[in-house]
């Protein structure tokens, strides 16, 4: 499994040992990382690389080899339509929730507002004044970088519903 993989790397000049590759092989079948195309760049990269002057020679090699497997989807930040928006607050907030946002005001109100907050935030976020650990009031890890995505709008949404 690899194989190809394990030669371009030795074409390339970095020196991946048959032993390396095993533990690479025993890390994915304990499952150490999560199951993404990402998660197995970073630990092929950590077992192969031995000095940083070979990362730009394992990127070329990697890219060659997986061609196409690593991609930005869902990361670059869209416009979401409102409707979309307000479609996804009716089916998980209930009607007090949703009586609370519109006493915010209306929708360019509160996109102002968060803007005005986010300009303002100058380090991490941890989920309100009283938060003392990584998780947020909610429950989850909270994150100084805030982007409405396609795959995360769902979420965006739980987070107002914690804020308000």
């Amino acid at each position: 499994m690899f194989f190809n993989f394990v030669d371009e790397l030795r074409e390339a000049g970095i020196s991946a040992s048959f032993k390396e590759h095993l533990t690479l092989l025993e890390a994915l079948d304990k499952q150490v990382i999560e199951e993404t195309p990402e998660a197995f760049y970073y630990l092929s990269r950590a077992t192969f690389v031995k000095d940083e002057g070979m990362l730009d020679r394992f990127d070329q090699v990697f890219q060659r080899v997986f061609k196409g497997i690593l991609s930005d989807y869902g990361q670059n930040p869209v416009d979401v339509p409102e409707d979309w928006l307000k479609a996804v607050a009716e089916k998980f907030l209930s009607e007090e929730e949703m009586e609370k946002i519109k006493s915010l005001g209306d929708w360019d109100e509160i996109m102002d507002t968060l803007k005005k907050r986010l300009e303002e935030q100058k380090e991490r976020h941890q989920g309100g004044k009283a938060a003392t650990s990584a998780r947020s009031k909610c429950g989850t890890n909270a994150s100084s970088r805030i982007s409405i995505t396609p795959r995360n709008w769902a979420h965006a949404i739980s987070r107002w519903r914690c804020a308000v």
